[in-house]
């Protein structure tokens, strides 16, 4: 824990004015009708700039739809952790809100709710 507070302490400041990140998600629930296999994909940006993106068919069968579009944005979700790190490093600071669009609403309102 130590040694995160020595490296954040030591990013540099920002500079300039701040980005703002989006992601476009969707999964395919058991779209392969022999195997019923799920794919995962998604999309992120960086103001208008695609710099990240997946499109995965998994290895396991997907039980409801409400599972694979919630592992679909839990997988963006930690990808735009890891490309918010690396901007911060590099002294670009993120201002305005991060915006995930998906196609299914019972998901994205359980990801806002924190008692849910």
């Amino acid at each position: 824990m130590g040694a995160l507070k020595a490296i954040l302490h030591n990013a540099p400041k920002s500079l300039g004015k701040g980005m703002a990140l989006c992601m476009f998600m969707d999964s395919n629930h058991a779209g392969d009708k022999v195997s019923s296999h799920l794919r995962t994909d998604f999309v992120i940006f960086l103001n208008y700039g695609m710099i990240d993106w997946l499109s995965k068919k998994q290895s396991t069968v997907g039980t409801s739809v409400f599972g694979t579009k919630f592992c679909t944005m839990k997988h963006g979700i930690e990808n735009i952790c890891g490309i918010c790190f690396k901007l911060h490093m590099m002294g670009i600071s993120i201002k305005r809100a991060l915006y995930v669009y998906g196609d299914n609403m019972s998901v994205i309102t359980n990801v806002i709710a924190s008692l849910s």
